[in-house]
């Protein structure tokens, strides 16, 4: 059976080396809850699977408790405040996709994402347990991924130096960005909704409006 086989590479491969770094499973996620951070790693089933073929993504998250006011539990990636595919932290995998046939060895799919769980996963989930890790990480990073909260949260907590380099940052790249916002005027409105959130927390002041223009 193809979901035997699927089980038995989260039995022998995924579940050892998450359970060893304090992960607990929950159906096909993989959870741990820390004083500022929640992880989790899921196994996403795709909705075409068939009696012949099983295809998963393996996607991991990371979920700031301080980001927001209010109290958020992590469930799956989904919940994350920074969501990221396996491959994204390895060189092993080109995707985060994963298929199983009837003829696939399951023992080296096993083997493989055991070693790149305990070589690549752990040591990005382990750099990235504090909020303040988190945070430097999300907004060193060319991605709108999370970005109107973490504006809010360095506006609230007066990070202002930090709060300039994001915003240079975020308006260059949502300039050079293709897909939704390859349209200059989208791009442009997304750049004023993001300064009149600076505003409403009054950390706008003219030298940054003009780095931000001058970026732009």
């Amino acid at each position: 059976m193809i979901k035997d086989k699927f089980k038995e590479i989260v039995k022998s491969g995924i579940h050892p080396a998450l359970k060893e770094a304090g992960f607990k499973k929950s159906g096909n996620h993989f959870i741990k809850k820390l004083n500022e951070t929640q992880q989790v790693a899921t196994l996403q089933l795709s909705q075409g699977n068939s009696h012949e073929q099983l295809r998963f993504y393996f996607r991991c998250g990371i979920l700031i408790n301080g980001l927001k006011p209010e109290n958020r539990d992590l469930k799956s990636e989904m919940y994350a405040d920074y969501r990221f595919s396996i491959n994204r932290i390895t060189d092993e995998f080109e995707s985060d996709e994963f298929n199983i046939t009837n003829i696939t060895e399951i023992e080296p799919i096993a083997e493989n994402l055991k070693k790149v769980i305990e070589s690549d996963l752990i040591p990005f989930f382990y750099n990235h347990e504090t909020e303040k890790s988190c945070i430097e990480f999300m907004t060193s990073q060319d991605s709108l991924q999370g970005s109107f909260d973490l504006i809010k949260y360095l506006c609230i907590n007066n990070q202002i130096s930090n709060l300039e380099d994001y915003m240079i940052r975020l308006t260059k790249f949502l300039k050079s960005i293709k897909g939704k916002y390859n349209d200059p005027n989208t791009a442009r409105k997304r750049v004023d909704k993001m300064i009149s959130l600076i505003a409403e927390y009054e950390k706008l002041t003219p030298e940054l409006k003009e780095k931000i223009e001058k970026s732009w």
